[in-house]
């Protein structure tokens, strides 16, 4: 075996341990294949047994081998114990001579169990540049079909001791359950942040999928993961048209609405077209409406209309001259006109003016 088999996951056919392939839909029969995994192999699920599996869910397991060769390993009191210094990149040596799963395996279960990540919160004031604590959250499918948060935490310290200057035990523990050992203090402390955050996601996947330390003798099994699949019934025309709906929006959005389609029209998600309105036959046809004249015709013709001035301009225009008062003579049978001198020097009777004639005569 090489280099890159031994630390490469084996996926295993299920039919291999005598499980079934075909996902399942009848607990009891999850049950069975649940109970048998369990004497051959490492299961990796909260319950033992199903009661229950959601309408439109159903369960398939995945099967997958995390190879032990190249492990440094000794015998005790009859069995075989890994070595501290023994690793292959899929699995670690912790205290007791049993093994742990690295980064790689488990963020290959996490990824086939469907796990979808919330941000990482970092939970210590980073006030001291080598020193981190954050907690992950993860969401995890349930056997019911509902999706819980799983949390988990972790803490990387790489700060000096301050009795010799050197990196505390916690530091040094830190580095070596990491797998620094070897790699320099400073370069250790430039990515610290960086892992542990993803230490607090390891802790995670080990807390929602159950995974601990392993013998010898179990890392030698396959893994089974049960999963929750979401099954679509495309029997029903109803379910069958959303989802040809679906997928073809997803053709169009990415390759525009023509995409794939060749007479008929890409149906876009949740959305219809109205079928256009029928034509009426040639002889049920409305005649063309026609204009409607409602202006008379001496309204259209042009009628002159006088200009008036404007009133600032009335009061340049000659005013009609008034009938100036001519004074006569007021004598009976006389009536003869009066200049304005005459008129003044005549007295004013009771009857009216007089001339020279008759004023001589009263």
């Amino acid at each position: 075996m090489t280099t890159d088999q031994k630390t490469t996951a084996l996926v295993v056919n299920a039919t291999e341990i005598g499980l079934p392939t075909a996902p399942q839909s009848d607990p009891s029969k999850v049950t069975d294949a649940l109970v048998f995994a369990a004497q051959h192999a490492n299961v990796l699920a909260p319950v033992s047994q199903i009661t229950f599996i959601p309408p439109g869910y159903q369960i398939e397991f995945m099967v997958v081998r995390f190879p032990t060769d190249g492990i440094k390993t000794y015998e005790k009191n009859g069995a075989t114990l890994a070595s501290r210094n023994g690793g292959n990149g899929l699995w670690y040596a912790v205290s007791g001579g049993a093994l742990a799963l690295h980064k790689r395996p488990l963020m290959t279960l996490a990824r086939a169990s469907g796990v979808s990540w919330r941000p990482t919160i970092r939970n210590d004031d980073g006030s001291h540049p080598y020193y981190w604590d954050y907690t992950a959250m993860g969401l995890f499918m349930g056997m019911d079909g509902v999706e819980r948060p799983w949390p988990g935490s972790a803490t990387y310290d790489l700060r000096h001791n301050p009795k010799n200057g050197e990196m505390s035990a916690a530091a040094l523990k830190a580095a070596g359950d990491a797998g620094l050992k070897g790699v320099p203090l400073r370069e250790a402390r430039i990515h610290g942040g960086r892992r542990c955050e993803t230490m607090a996601q390891l802790a995670c996947i080990r807390a929602a999928l159950a995974v601990g330390a392993y013998t010898w003798e179990e890392a030698q099994r396959p893994f089974v993961l049960p999963i929750l699949r979401g099954v679509l019934d495309l029997t029903n025309p109803v379910v069958a048209k959303m989802h040809a709906a679906k997928v073809l929006g997803i053709v169009a959005e990415m390759y525009g609405p023509d995409a794939g389609a060749s007479d008929a029209e890409v149906i876009t998600p949740l959305e219809t077209k109205p079928a256009p309105p029928a034509m009426e036959p040639a002889s049920r046809q409305l005649p063309a409406p026609s204009v409607i004249d409602d202006i008379p015709q001496a309204a259209k013709e042009k009628v002159p209309v006088e200009r008036q001035g404007e009133p600032w301009e009335q009061g340049d225009q000659q005013q009609p001259q008034r009938e100036q008062f001519k004074p006569t003579c007021g004598a009976p049978d006389c009536g003869l006109p009066l200049s304005n001198v005459q008129a003044n020097k005549t007295a004013d009777t009771d009857d009216g003016l007089r001339c020279q004639d008759h004023e001589a005569q009263q």
